[in-house]
């Protein structure tokens, strides 16, 4: 027991960084993760609109990206920087992303932006393989 304490302890590292510096630090990952985000909910949107039956799962679905979009706690806007992604694209794009996103998390200065940054990873990896 007092191993994996130690372990944990070993684990974690503990650096200054000015609070100025750690938002523009992570600036650029954090609008590559928006930048996703938007792409995916106009494909979302799109499929939507197109639907001529139930929508409740996409909408849930369109949701779950939306909160990913609010967590990023951008005050920017950016138009989908793609081409609508159609449903058949969507699952290849989500698997994609993880690994930037895996990245971002471990990249990021800010120990909050690489939580989010890992948290929708996760999501991602979820959802691109349903």
């Amino acid at each position: 027991m007092l191993g994996l304490a130690v372990l944990a302890v070993a684990g974690c590292r503990h650096t200054t960084h000015s609070a100025a510096k750690q938002p523009q630090a992570d600036e650029g990952l954090l609008e590559q993760a928006y930048t996703t985000e938007k792409d995916i909910i106009a494909a979302y949107d799109n499929a939507i609109a197109a639907a001529t039956g139930d929508t409740t799962a996409l909408m849930s679905e369109r949701d779950a990206h939306a909160t990913h979009l609010a967590a990023l706690d951008l005050s920017i806007s950016v138009p989908p920087t793609r081409a609508i992604l159609t449903m058949r694209q969507l699952p290849a794009f989500l698997t994609e992303s993880v690994d930037a996103l895996r990245s971002a998390a471990v990249s990021a200065t800010d120990g909050n932006h690489a939580a989010v940054f890992a948290s929708i990873a996760a999501a991602h990896q979820v959802s691109g393989h349903e």
